[in-house]
């Protein structure tokens, strides 16, 4: 990792600029390799989780840091088909992952377990369908809730399903597994993470699909998701680029939820949220599009940070942390972003390690920065 700089609003408008290291990891220029999971064993070791593609060929594989992402392995396979969409560390050198197919139909999406740090994989079950039969993707860092009195942490998603992408919009679920993603239960669909938008006299109905969740300091669990497309973009050729980004609280354990607070509305999403020490809560996230304001503001691309001082009810946008940015337009998508997927782990140091697809590296880059 070299030195890099990033930008951290003062609230007024106007920004500081503070150290922080950066660096790439690649391949080379036959492959591409896509970040989903970025976590701290208790090894000391740094585990990455990645999509490798090599022609059309796509493999969840997991590298290894045992300097604090100054330097990485080589990327293992792990012999499962596809990327690393849902990931989580559970202690003990137990790791638990989810595998989208992508285009491959005659493969199932599977959970996938490691004992020994990531070393070796075993299969133990398939992601199963929601509640209504269509089956479910979920993308973002699978919350590992640590409750008392039991011996195997609580792991929380949100999964969802589509029809008529971009017009139809997601059904979002929270799944609980009690058994390392064995099995999922408790499933709920919310229905304040639905609402309805008015676009050239007509309504569509908007929801939210991939995202991740974390407990607050004050018991709250707080969801981070990626919300739909808005209707005004439906002219636009088929891309996901221009979704949002939202987050919702629950007061009683996830058997309710808030009203969704919209942060963005296009270009920003793949929400990642870490608890700091100090109770606040931090939000790394994708910048494709810098749409504020319904309006393009920028050809800036790259990803960022904002904190919730409040236990996810509000989050300090006038403060907003640039951790990478770049400027990119290929002639032909205003909103072609050329990055995606993002992860973040905190480190023994309290300084918090950022990993994020920086596609025209086709590389993954990694910020290590202070909150």
């Amino acid at each position: 990792m070299t030195e890099h700089f990033i930008r951290r609003g003062d609230g007024k408008g106007g920004w500081t600029v503070e150290p922080s290291r950066y660096g790439i990891e690649r391949l080379g220029d036959d492959t591409h390799l896509f970040p989903y999971g970025i976590h701290l064993m208790d090894n000391g070791e740094l585990l990455l989780l990645s999509g490798l593609r090599r022609a059309d060929d796509v493999s969840c594989v997991a590298a290894f840091s045992s300097d604090l992402g100054e330097t990485w392995s080589e990327p293992r396979e792990t012999g499962v088909y596809g990327r690393p969409v849902a990931t989580a560390y559970l202690g003990n050198g137990r790791i638990v992952f989810a595998n989208e197919t992508l285009a491959r139909r005659d493969l199932t999406p599977q959970w996938t377990v490691s004992d020994d740090h990531g070393r070796t994989w075993e299969r133990i079950g398939a992601v199963p369908h929601s509640p209504d039969g269509p089956a479910v993707f979920g993308e973002g860092d699978v919350c590992v809730d640590r409750l008392e009195g039991t011996d195997a942490p609580r792991l929380i998603q949100t999964v969802a399903y589509h029809t008529d992408f971009p017009v139809g919009r997601h059904t979002a679920f929270v799944r609980s597994s009690t058994d390392g993603a064995r099995t999922w239960a408790h499933e709920i669909s919310p229905s304040e993470w639905v609402w309805e938008v008015e676009h050239k006299g007509k309504r569509f109905e908007r929801s939210v699909c991939e995202g991740t969740i974390v407990r607050a300091k004050n018991g709250w669990l707080v969801a981070a998701l990626r919300t739909d497309m808005p209707p005004r973009y439906f002219d636009a050729p088929n891309d996901d680029s221009l979704m949002g980004l939202a987050t919702s609280v629950s007061e009683d354990d996830g058997k309710s939820w808030s009203p969704l607070t919209i942060l963005y509305d296009a270009g920003r999403h793949h929400p990642n949220l870490l608890l700091l020490s100090n109770g606040d809560i931090v939000m790394t996230y994708i910048v494709r599009a810098d749409v504020r304001d319904g309006q393009l503001a920028s050809l800036r691309r790259g990803c960022e940070a904002v904190f919730s001082h409040d236990n996810g009810l509000t989050w300090d946008t006038g403060r907003t942390v640039v951790l990478d940015e770049y400027e990119f337009f290929d002639g032909c998508k205003w909103y072609n972003g050329e990055s995606g997927h993002l992860s973040s782990t905190l480190l023994p140091d309290g300084s918090i390690l950022t990993a994020y697809g920086n596609y025209l590296s086709k590389g993954i880059g990694l910020i290590r920065w202070q909150a």
